[in-house]
């Protein structure tokens, strides 16, 4: 696609992983103070479309780096794997409900207000 092979495409794609993960690690620094609030003073409730799309990127990407990590400590292809097809369905799943918040960032009226229980409608 656009010229690049397989491997070239895996270079830019883990280049990218890298550097969206360094601006994902500084964006929750920077709100470090908003997540400790939302849990402490339990307000999850009011922010469950957050909270919900922040634990279903943090599962993308942990299983993204497990397989890295079972690949460069030499571990099983088969573990790999596993870990590449968890991380792959996630990923084609995240932007619908990512797409369904953004409307609420930008002030506008959605008729949705229960993004995990229509995120499961979509997947089941």
């Amino acid at each position: 696609m656009y010229g690049f092979n397989y491997y070239e495409w895996s270079s830019i794609h883990k280049y990218v992983v890298v550097l969206f993960s360094l601006m994902i690690v500084y964006h929750t620094y920077i709100h470090w103070k908003w997540y400790k609030g939302v849990i402490t003073k339990k307000l999850i409730g009011r922010n469950k479309e957050v909270i919900f799309l922040s634990v279903l990127f943090l599962f993308a990407a942990v299983t993204g780096f497990a397989s890295w990590l079972v690949d460069l400590s030499g571990g099983s292809g088969t573990d790999r794997n596993s870990f590449i097809e968890i991380h792959d369905k996630l990923a084609l799943v995240l932007p619908l409900p990512s797409l369904l918040v953004l409307p609420s960032f930008l002030h506008l009226s959605l008729p949705f207000h229960d993004i995990p229980t229509l995120f499961f409608y979509f997947i089941l």
